[in-house]
């Protein structure tokens, strides 16, 4: 907070906003957004976004932003196999936020549009990015190109 970490928000009402749970399915069940952020690993962000998936079924959520943080993997590449696949995309967000406030979006080719202007909407509005929207996925994105 001291270091305007917080963008001057007051650290007691943002942590106030904060909710912690031991399942994923009561963690998607009024979520709006999802962000992921595993390791750069094929596998991994396979395993994460199936598990997601599964606990939004039974969650009987339909409308969640599912977003990865990926820096170079396509949406496709890991999300193409899913129930609820248009509500994937990569947000990956330039590090760090406080110094450099950009956030790449990528949809995927079947991401649903409405929610990448609602994820659009979140990053700018809620989170203060400026968000860099591609209009399909290439390799490395704008950053990494």
């Amino acid at each position: 907070h001291q270091n305007g970490l917080l963008f001057g928000q007051d650290p007691k009402k943002v942590f106030a906003l904060v909710k912690s749970t031991s399942s994923l399915e009561s963690a998607l069940d009024e979520a709006v957004y999802v962000q992921e952020c595993v390791p750069e690993n094929l596998s991994l962000k396979k395993k994460v976004f199936e598990s997601i998936d599964e606990a939004m079924s039974k969650a009987k959520n339909t409308t969640a932003i599912l977003a990865s943080s990926s820096s170079n993997l396509c949406a496709s590449q890991f999300t193409g196999t899913l129930k609820h696949k248009a509500n994937c995309m990569i947000c990956h967000p330039v590090n760090p936020p406080f110094a450099i406030p950009i956030v790449e979006m990528v949809p995927a080719p079947y991401t649903d549009r409405k929610l990448v202007t609602k994820a659009r909407e979140i990053l700018g509005n809620a989170c203060g990015l400026s968000p860099a929207l591609l209009n399909k996925e290439i390799d490395g994105f704008l950053v990494n190109r």
